[in-house]
């Protein structure tokens, strides 16, 4: 399959030390070549910044509520070394779209923010999938724009529909 896999299952998966979580197991589909995952320099560089403890992504997204909190609360007390064993092979296994490539939609960003790039990238690659936590948000930029709703799944309901 080919899917864009939203930074939060990425993060879900670096902070958990439960391998047989959904997040883990989508994420190790891209490490074993079952899936193909998509990204840009946005998504990637969305990614990075977190994990580097970017104190103003941080705070703007910690707003957001308190389970967003508890994630950069768990993301500060994970050694690095341990970070790097889990994202290495996953960041070796991306597809990286150039930026300048994707059609910035401003109906997308206005309705889902930071998260247009995976309507971007989900335009201009054939994706079968977009995974993340966040469906909702996606969702409603979807269905009235030409993106299939029963494309956008959170990992158990994307495990789920591979049985």
């Amino acid at each position: 399959m080919q899917l864009i896999i939203d930074t939060n299952v990425v993060l879900a998966y670096l902070i958990s030390g439960y391998k047989h979580s959904s997040n883990a197991k989508v994420c190790k589909r891209v490490i074993s070549g079952s899936d193909k995952a998509f990204t840009c320099d946005i998504l990637y560089g969305e990614l990075k910044r977190l994990l580097d403890l970017d104190p103003d992504l941080i705070e703007k997204i910690s707003q957001s509520g308190k389970k967003e909190g508890d994630v950069f609360r768990a993301l500060d007390s994970v050694r690095t070394e341990y970070l790097n064993t889990r994202l290495d092979p996953y960041v070796m296994q991306l597809n990286f779209v150039k930026t300048e490539n994707l059609t910035i939609d401003p109906m997308a960003i206005k309705d889902v923010g930071n998260d247009w790039y995976m309507i971007s990238i989900a335009k201009s690659v054939k994706i079968d999938y977009i995974v993340t936590w966040n469906a909702q948000d996606v969702l409603k930029y979807a269905a009235g724009n030409g993106i299939d709703v029963n494309r956008i799944l959170e990992p158990p309901k994307y495990l789920e529909l591979l049985k």
